[in-house]
């Protein structure tokens, strides 16, 4: 689950530092190999999001991944819950 929501939110920082140096959303899309539904989805996450969201989100999922593997205290599920919303209420 963790990398399957870290890679979309990595998909996501790579678009928005594409569009930040100027480049269209379509062609940063078609850079990212992003067809499709995920395509959709994107044109409406990318311009709403801010690339310091999406950094703090990658952290944030890094933390995710040393709870996973014990090296920290706390409940995973409940982190999910906040990374998912971290990136969703920006």
């Amino acid at each position: 689950v963790l990398w399957a929501l870290a890679n979309e939110i990595r998909t996501l920082a790579r678009l928005r530092s594409t569009v930040d140096a100027g480049q269209t959303i379509d062609n940063a899309l078609r850079s990212e190999r992003v067809f499709g539904p995920r395509q959709a989805l994107c044109k409406r996450a990318v311009p709403r999001l801010k690339i310091g969201v999406l950094r703090a989100a990658l952290v944030h999922a890094a933390r995710i991944d040393r709870l996973i593997k014990g090296l920290g205290k706390g409940d995973v599920w409940d982190e999910f819950l906040q990374l998912a919303l971290r990136v969703r209420s920006r």
